[in-house]
C-alpha cells in the first residue's frame, strides 16, 4: 500500500505523480549522482530551449577546472541561430571567475574559488538578480528576455566553460533567495512552490555520449541536452560525466518516488503492412534509492484501430528502444477502440530508480487505408494499486497511414534531408542515428545535403546505389534502383542530376539541390521592424538566381528530348510564398504576405511543391523544416521536394526520431513524399 498520495492535498498532474512512494519499498542498487565535465575547448551542450521572457530563473551548480579562470566562460547562452532583436545572446557568464551578466549590467564582487558553487540569475520583469550559494550577489533595475539554449558554451571556443556543471534548471518564474537556498541541492518535487513552472531540468545523472535528458521534457521537441562539439570535425572528445562528490549533491533519498511521468506519441507516417512500428511511449522517472512498486494496469485508446493487426507493449530502461526491451504484452484488437493491459503481482514489471519506458508498437494491416490517421493515447495508469497522473501529449500530430513501397517501382517513397555536416553534431554515433532514421522512413530514393563523409557508409548499410561527386561531397543521391549520372553545368556542390530506372520500365529525372542562404533564414524574421523587401531582394540575388540557372542548364537540357517526369529534393535556404501569407503571419513573427521569389520561380517552370499540394492550408499545417531542434525556429520551411509530371500520394515533414524521446540528429527536418509515375 502507498504511504502517501499528495494528489489529495495538491492540485495539478505534478502533484499526483511526483510523490508516489512506498512505505515498504524494496532497496535498490545505490545510484551515483553525476555531473557533466566540459573541457574548456569546444564542448557544445545545447538544449534548443525557446525564448524565455520575464519572469524567469536559471540556476546551476558549477566547479572550475584546475586551470586559471579565462577572461570569459559562458554558463547560459543562446548558441546557434539566435540573433533576435531584444533577446540577449549571453545571459550568464564568468569574467575571470567573477559571476556576471553584461546583458543586465550585473557583476558579483569577487571571483569564485574552484569548489562547487550554486549560481543563479532571475528576472521578475522589473529587476534582475544574481545569486551565489543561495545569497543575492548583485541586483539591477532591468528586465530582459533570454534564449537559454546552450549550457557552458556559446559559438566561440575561447569562451567554453572548463569544469563541472550539474543540476541545470530553467524556470518560468522568478525564484527568490529563500527558495533557491532551500532547494538548490534538492530534487524539485511537487513540494517546490514553483514546480509547475519548471521548463528545463538536466541533472546529467543519466547522460550518455549523445544526450542528457530534460527531466521535464514534453513532446514533440523534448529539449534534451545534445552532446556535440563546436569544432565538429575535430578530434577533441565530447563532454563526459563524472561522479558527483559534493556532499549535498551526491546524496540519494532512501525512499523511491516518481518524479515525472510523460506521454510521448509518435508522429511518423506509417506505410501499410509495416511491422513493429512504435506508436507511443510513457516515460517514467523514478528518483531515490528504492523501487516504487509494480505496474498493475494500463488503459489505452486507439483511433484508427481497424488498421492494426497486432499490438506489442515493451518495457525498457534508459531509452525507449524496442530492441533489447522486455516484451510485456501482445494483443489483437477487436471492434473496440480501447484496450486494457493488467498484470498479476507475480508478473508485473517493477520500477526501480532510473528512467523507464512503456512503449506501444504495432503491426499495421496490409489493407490499412492510406491517408487515415492513427493515434494511440494513454487513458490511465496504475502502479501498486495507486492511480498515477501523467503529462498528456497534446502537441504531437497523429500517425498517418501511407502507401507502401513496391518492388516494381509503381509506388515510390522519397526522402529529402540536410543531415547537418554528416550527422556529426550528435555525439560520436551521430551518423548511425542518421542511418536509423533513413531505414525507418522506408525510402526508395534519398537526396541528401551536407553529406560530408557519411554517404558511403549510408549507401553501404542500405545496400543502395550511390551518386556523389566524392566521398566528402555536400550532395549525394541514394537509390534502391539503378541511377545514371547526367551532365551538370552548374557546380556539383549545388546541383546533381541523374536518371532513375525502375523495374516496371519507367524512368524519371532526379535532382538534388543546395542553394545559398541569406540572413533571414537563420531567424532574423523573429525580430520586429524587419523590411521584408530586403529578404526578397537577397533571395533574388542568391537562391532564385541559382534555381533559374540550374533549371536552364542542368534540368531542361537533360530532358528536352524525352519529357520524363522530374522530381527534385533540396535545401533551398529560402522560404515559400505559399507559407508566408497574411493568414499565417502569426507563425512568422507577424510578417506576411511575403512574396519569396524562389518558390514562385519553381511554379513558373511548372514545378509543384509536394507538401503544399497535399496540405494546401498553410494555417492548419504551418510546418517548418529549419531549425526544428530549436524552440524559436519552428516555421521556416526551406527544404522541399518539388515535382513535375508525377502523381503525389502523400507528403509529410518529419521532425522526430523513430526512437521516441530521442534528439533529432540534424538541424533540418526531413521531407518524405510518396509518389507514382504516369503510365
Amino acid at each position: 500500500m502507498l504511504s502517501i498520495n499528495l494528489s489529495k492535498h495538491l492540485s495539478g498532474p505534478v502533484a499526483c505523480l511526483c510523490c508516489l512512494a512506498l512505505a515498504h519499498s524494496s532497496p535498490a542498487q545505490a545510484r551515483e549522482r553525476k555531473a557533466v565535465w566540459l573541457d574548456g575547448k569546444d564542448d557544445e551542450i545545447n538544449t534548443g530551449l525557446d525564448v524565455v521572457r520575464p519572469p524567469w530563473t536559471v540556476e546551476m551548480w558549477i566547479k572550475g577546472d584546475e586551470d586559471h579562470w579565462k577572461p570569459s566562460e559562458v554558463l547560459i547562452a543562446s548558441g546557434r541561430y539566435a540573433k533576435i532583436q531584444g533577446v540577449h545572446e549571453i545571459a550568464l557568464e564568468l569574467e575571470n571567475g567573477i559571476l556576471c551578466s553584461k546583458a543586465a549590467n550585473l557583476k558579483a564582487k569577487q571571483a569564485l574559488d574552484k569548489a562547487w558553487h550554486h549560481v543563479a540569475m532571475s528576472c521578475d520583469g522589473n529587476q534582475t538578480r544574481l545569486f551565489i550559494d543561495g545569497a543575492q550577489a548583485a541586483i539591477s533595475d532591468s528586465s530582459l528576455s533570454i534564449l537559454p539554449s546552450s549550457i557552458g558554451n556559446h559559438v566561440d571556443p575561447k569562451s567554453v566553460f572548463g569544469g563541472g556543471i550539474d543540476d541545470v534548471r530553467v524556470w518560468k518564474a522568478a525564484l527568490d533567495a529563500t527558495t533557491l537556498k532551500q532547494w538548490k541541492a534538492e530534487i524539485p518535487t511537487a513540494k517546490h512552490p514553483q514546480r509547475e513552472s519548471l521548463y528545463g531540468y538536466w541533472s546529467f545523472d543519466d547522460m550518455n555520449p549523445e544526450m542528457a535528458l530534460n527531466r521535464v521534457g514534453r513532446a514533440p521537441l523534448y529539449f534534451h541536452a545534445r552532446n556535440g562539439r563546436l569544432q565538429y570535425y575535430g578530434n577533441d572528445p565530447h563532454a563526459i560525466t563524472i561522479t558527483q562528490k559534493h556532499p549535498d549533491l551526491s546524496k540519494v533519498s532512501e525512499r523511491g518516488f516518481l518524479f515525472d511521468a510523460t506521454e510521448i506519441r509518435s508522429e511518423w507516417p506509417i506505410p501499410a503492412g509495416s511491422k513493429a512500428v512504435p506508436l507511443g511511449t510513457l516515460r517514467l522517472i523514478v528518483e531515490g534509492g528504492s523501487d516504487i512498486g509494480k505496474l498493475d494496469k494500463l488503459q489505452l485508446h486507439i483511433d484508427g484501430h481497424k488498421n492494426i493487426k497486432q499490438l506489442y507493449l515493451h518495457h525498457s530502461s534508459g531509452q525507449a528502444a524496442i530492441s533489447g526491451a522486455a516484451l510485456l504484452k501482445t494483443a489483437k484488437l477487436a471492434s473496440d477502440d480501447s484496450i486494457t493491459f493488467s498484470w498479476s503481482p507475480g508478473e508485473a514489471p517493477k520500477f526501480s530508480p532510473g528512467i523507464h519506458y512503456l512503449t506501444l508498437s504495432a503491426d499495421i494491416s496490409d489493407k490499412a487505408q492510406p491517408g487515415r490517421d492513427l493515434k494511440a493515447s494513454i487513458r490511465s495508469l496504475s502502479i501498486s494499486g495507486e492511480s498515477v497522473d501523467f503529462a498528456k501529449d497534446t502537441a504531437s500530430r497523429p500517425n498517418k497511414i501511407q502507401s507502401p513501397t513496391s518492388d516494381s517501382g509503381d509506388t515510390l517513397r522519397m526522402l529529402n534531408w540536410n543531415i547537418w555536416h554528416g550527422g556529426k553534431h550528435l555525439g560520436p554515433d551521430g551518423p548511425k542515428r542518421i542511418l536509423e532514421l533513413i531505414k525507418a522512413s522506408q525510402a526508395d530514393i534519398i537526396t541528401l545535403q551536407e553529406s560530408y563523409g557519411s554517404q558511403e557508409m549510408l549507401a553501404k548499410e542500405l545496400g543502395y546505389h550511390l551518386y556523389t561527386p566524392d566521398k566528402k561531397a555536400n550532395l549525394s543521391i541514394l537509390s534502391r534502383f539503378p541511377i545514371k549520372p547526367l551532365p551538370s553545368q552548374q557546380s556539383k556542390f549545388q546541383s546533381l542530376v541523374a536518371e532513375v530506372s525502375l523495374p516496371n520500365g519507367k524512368k524519371f529525372l532526379l535532382a538534388d539541390w543546395w542553394l545559398r542562404y541569406t540572413e533571414y533564414s537563420e531567424g532574423s524574421y523573429l525580430s520586429p521592424g524587419e523590411d521584408t523587401k530586403h529578404w526578397v531582394n537577397e533571395d533574388s540575388k542568391l537562391s532564385t538566381k541559382e534555381a533559374k540557372a540550374i533549371i536552364e542548364s542542368d534540368l531542361l537540357p537533360n530532358n528536352s528530348s524525352r519529357n520524363l517526369p522530374m522530381i527534385l529534393g533540396g535545401d533551398f535556404n529560402s522560404c515559400s510564398h505559399l507559407d508566408w501569407t497574411k493568414a499565417a503571419a502569426k507563425f512568422h513573427g507577424g510578417y506576411g504576405p511575403v512574396a519569396f521569389p524562389t518558390s514562385q520561380v519553381m511554379q513558373q517552370y511548372g514545378f509543384s511543391d509536394s507538401f503544399r499540394e497535399i496540405h494546401p492550408d498553410e494555417v492548419l499545417r504551418p510546418d517548418g523544416s529549419f531549425a526544428v531542434i530549436y524552440g524559436h525556429l519552428q516555421y521556416a520551411r526551406i527544404d522541399f521536394i518539388y515535382h513535375k509530371g508525377c502523381k503525389i500520394l502523400d507528403s509529410e515533414i518529419i521532425r522526430t526520431h523513430p526512437q521516441l524521446d530521442f534528439p533529432w540528429p540534424s538541424d533540418h527536418a526531413a521531407v518524405l513524399t510518396v509518389f507514382s509515375l504516369p503510365n
